[in-house]
């Protein structure tokens, strides 16, 4: 193996594995994030709101959980907010952020279409995706609510869609829940975690390693 092949292959060995390291790294310490999307086909053209719950646990460290939601996507209206109880932003406003050093809701006009989405991050003190620790008791609750303000849901708390418990013991300290319609035209909603995001660090080593290979080429090339 001649010497500019041999440069070349452990270049790109050495980027690579750097590189994949960074993107299997866990998410950072402090934050965890979940993609909520609603199938409201059932509900278009009518009336209701969106409402966000933060129910501050009984023991609070400081600082404890904040929840942002961004990322707001829907082919309906949003309305006015009814609602914000410690709360700063919307979800047309994005970000909207809450913390559960006291109770904190939103509570927002909406008029339905097919779809909804957004991203909402818990990030703070009681947010560790490397330890496990107690329930502490904290929970964000999220419900897609008619007209009369009543949730569309079977959560037990007020016909919500999805609970986020705060310090379950189970790694990264969030257990998430959803709730089925409470009929067979009232949303369908699921939870599953953000899409990982390349670090910064491994973007710039695969153009190191990249830039390395396109050196060596332009060494081997005969000379006019």
């Amino acid at each position: 193996m001649n010497l500019s092949r041999m440069i070349i292959r452990l270049a790109l060995a050495g980027v690579f594995a750097l590189a994949g390291a960074g993107l299997a790294s866990p998410a950072r310490a402090g934050s965890v994030c979940f993609l909520i999307t609603a199938d409201t086909t059932g509900l278009a053209g009518t009336s209701g709101f969106l409402d966000l719950q933060m129910n501050p646990s009984t023991t609070l460290a400081s600082p404890s959980v904040t929840a942002t939601v961004t990322e707001v996507s829907t082919d309906g209206t949003l309305g006015s907010t009814t609602i914000t109880t410690g709360v700063t932003g919307s979800f047309s406003s994005t970000p909207a952020v809450m913390n559960n050093m006291s109770y904190s809701e939103l509570q927002q006009t909406f008029t339905y279409g097919t779809t909804l989405s957004f991203e909402i991050t818990l990030s703070g003190s009681e947010i560790n995706p490397s330890t496990v620790q107690p329930f502490s008791g904290t929970m964000l609750t999220f419900a897609l609510e008619d007209s009369t303000q009543t949730g569309l849901n079977a959560g037990p708390l007020n016909g919500e869609a999805v609970d986020l418990n705060v310090n379950q013991t189970v790694a990264p300290n969030v257990s998430t829940q959803t709730y089925g319609p409470a009929s067979g035209n009232y949303p369908t909603v699921t939870i599953t975690p953000c899409a990982a995001v390349p670090e910064p660090s491994s973007m710039i080593l695969m153009g190191l390693g990249l830039g390395a290979v396109i050196a060596v080429g332009r060494s081997r090339r005969p000379r006019s």
